[in-house]
């Protein structure tokens, strides 16, 4: 399993838990963690060969921009580095969870196809542009990457639907984001209504938009809004934003990533996750919050359309609608039933989409790549 950016580092050490427990052999190969980020706990998988070993130590000392400039050289000798370990290891499968450069990782895939075993990609979002431009060396040759995989796993329909059509022979395989099991406890019950808004802070996650939506809340409810994560974007507007509409005692900012304490803290003590997104595929927030069974508000687009059921298992709006998301929030701080409803139903989704059924889902494909490579 190589996921060398560490994009998604508690998916990947879950998905490679639950297949080691399912019997297969895992190694997991990621760069190592910076402080502030989450641990990878894996006790019956493998940490393996650690990326970007100079340019992390170079980020360290010198700042992200240095860094960034020598990372694509990085890249190519430690795609050459990883390629040399695959060969004298002899994995029966490779399982890419993100592409970095992909005109580099595409030479890389089919370096791997012909001499080590069959490839797979998960493609957890469809769209490579947010916050990026089109000519970035993280969008510049996606489609040729993907094109060059013996397999790709998607989590939603609407991301088979944008992937169109495929290479022929090319296996494409539906597994749903399987939802964590985490500690949960009683949230504060003392007429505020939190409302939390998690994960790294990029544009296509709306966070403008909760900012208006505060502004137009009734005034006489208690409303606190927590916004947590790292931020990809400029957030001095956000917070200029806030203060001309008079938030500063409605929004609590942490611009950082949280701890895993801090985050159990975070989900236990939310009323509502609000997700106004643009755009999505699937959310690792979202499965998050059917974790610790928080009531969702989310944008009637993509990948929630597949997930969520409007009135039975969230609330959805329309996206650019900071008016529908105010509205939102009121009724649920208004309407104990329905918060409990959604708790509910959120709490019975969960106990059906496993770690344990995701590891199922994904050795099924590799079982048949495997067949496919023997004939």
């Amino acid at each position: 399993m190589i996921d060398p950016s560490r994009m998604t580092p508690n998916y990947d050490a879950s998905l490679c838990e639950a297949l080691a427990h399912s019997g297969c052999e895992v190694t997991l190969h990621v760069r190592r963690g910076r402080p502030g980020e989450p641990g990878l706990t894996l006790e019956a998988a493998t940490n393996g060969h650690v990326f970007y070993r100079v340019t992390e130590w170079l980020r360290e000392r010198l700042g992200a921009r240095p860094s960034q400039i020598l990372k694509p050289i990085e890249h190519i000798i430690d795609l050459l580095r990883m390629l040399r370990r695959l060969r004298s290891e002899r994995p029966e499968v490779v399982h890419i969870q993100w592409l970095v450069i992909p005109l580099l990782d595409r030479l890389f895939i089919e370096a791997i196809k012909r001499s080590v075993a069959p490839v797979i990609v998960t493609v957890h979002d469809t769209n490579t542009l947010h916050g990026v431009s089109r000519f970035s060396p993280q969008s510049l040759g996606m489609t040729g990457a993907l094109n060059a995989a013996n397999a790709l796993v998607v989590h939603t329909n609407h991301s088979i639907a944008q992937l169109g059509e495929r290479p022929s022979g090319q296996q494409v395989a539906l597994t749903p984001h399987a939802v964590w099991e985490v500690p949960r406890s009683a949230t504060p019950e003392d007429g505020v209504l939190r409302i939390l808004m998690f994960g790294r802070i990029r544009e296509y996650k709306g966070v403008d938009v909760l900012v208006e939506a505060l502004g137009m809340i009734d005034s006489s409810l208690q409303v606190r809004a927590l916004v947590a994560g790292d931020p990809m974007i400029d957030t001095e507007p956000l917070q200029k934003r806030s203060a001309e509409l008079g938030l500063d005692d409605r929004i609590e900012w942490q611009l950082r990533f949280l701890d895993d304490d801090e985050t159990h803290a975070a989900f236990n003590s939310a009323d509502v996750v609000a997700l106004p997104y643009r755009d999505i595929d699937a959310s690792g927030v979202l499965c998050q919050a059917f974790g610790y069974g928080v009531p969702i508000v989310a944008t009637r687009i993509g990948g929630f359309v597949d997930q969520l059921v409007d009135g039975d298992t969230a609330l959805l709006i329309e996206p650019e609608s900071p008016a529908e998301l105010a509205r939102a929030l009121e009724r649920l701080a208004s309407d104990r039933d329905l918060a409990d409803h959604l708790r509910r139903r959120l709490e019975e989704e969960a106990a059906e989409n496993t770690w344990d059924a995701q590891a199922r889902s994904t050795r099924d494909l590799y079982d048949v790549l495997l067949a496919g490579s023997r004939r």
